[in-house]
């Protein structure tokens, strides 16, 4: 049978008692707040998630980020009440018919999540004293891959992008940060609670969105494969430990 523990607080010490073995143990408050707020040791990612991020995940996502870009415009040219019909390549009989917005709005809404997962591991994400900024991430969470884990041919690594290094690298940076922003926002609040959408304020974001999709692709390519130049993970070059 397990141990029965009861907690008394009396002063500011909190008691332990183990019935089953008879022994009393006293903790501070403090001791048993330190103990709850210990973390384990952080997760450092493997070679292989390294690999398969460099290429299989991030060019995947920026092609179906390229991919939502276009549905976008179907949307624009069509409306997406239109109806439509889907058919395999080379192959006779009709695949699907719906509605071209049922057909578009998920992926349009998986490439908004997929931007922000791109830019987070740029190193970029939302500025909290102004959330229309953009912002330079401080640190990850334990097992988070990002672009300080890979380095260039020289062995050198790379660096978490800048606000102002990214915003350098695309085409009419004000309108590339307010994309970036409302997206990141966009699939941080209005795709993933049911909120007041208090951020957004119920503004219309398909302009903002079409204009990540464009950007961000942009922004990776540059920021990571080029300066990357050949994979280059810690199967080769250690990395810093992160900051």
């Amino acid at each position: 049978m397990g141990a029965v523990i009861n907690y008394a607080v009396k002063s500011g010490l909190v008691i332990a008692r183990n019935r089953c073995r008879r022994m009393l143990r006293v903790y501070t408050l403090g001791e048993l707040m330190a103990d709850r707020a210990k973390k384990p040791p952080p997760r450092e990612p493997a070679d292989l998630d390294l690999l398969t991020m460099a290429v299989v995940k991030i060019p995947h996502m920026l092609e179906n980020i390229a991919v939502a870009r276009r549905a976008l415009e179907l949307e624009k040219q069509y409306g997406g009440l239109e109806d439509i019909e889907i058919y395999r390549a080379h192959s006779e009989g009709r695949l699907m018919h719906i509605r071209l917005g049922s057909y578009t709005q998920p992926i349009t809404s998986m490439a908004a999540i997929q931007c922000r997962v791109v830019l987070e591991f740029l190193g970029l994400g939302t500025s909290k004293k102004e959330p229309y900024r953009l912002a330079a991430r401080a640190s990850r969470e334990s097992g988070d891959i990002g672009i300080e884990d890979f380095a260039n041919v020289r062995g050198e690594p790379l660096e978490r992008m800048t606000p102002e290094e990214a915003l350098k690298l695309v085409p009419n940076p004000v309108r590339a940060e307010l994309a970036w922003v409302t997206t990141i926002h966009f699939a941080n609040q209005r795709l993933a609670h049911a909120t007041d959408d208090y951020r957004l304020g119920g503004r219309p974001v398909r302009p903002h969105l079409y204009n990540a999709f464009r950007t961000v692709p942009m922004l990776a390519q540059q920021a990571f494969e080029e300066r990357r130049g050949s994979l280059v993970g810690r199967a080769v070059y250690s990395a810093p430990e992160r900051r």
